[in-house]
């Protein structure tokens, strides 16, 4: 997920602090589907 813009525009909004606790590192990535140039679907684990 991700947005076109300055992050300082979204300072506050409610929307996005789900972006707050979202993991950065992760145990196990694997992807599920995809084209190349064109998207991905990628499963993500952290913790058990």
């Amino acid at each position: 997920m991700f947005w076109y813009d300055r992050p300082e525009f979204y300072k506050g909004e409610e929307e996005l602090e789900f972006w707050k606790v979202i993991p950065s590192v992760w145990d196990d990535s694997r992807a599920l589907d995809g084209e190349i140039g064109e998207y991905i679907v990628q499963a993500r684990r952290s913790g058990s």
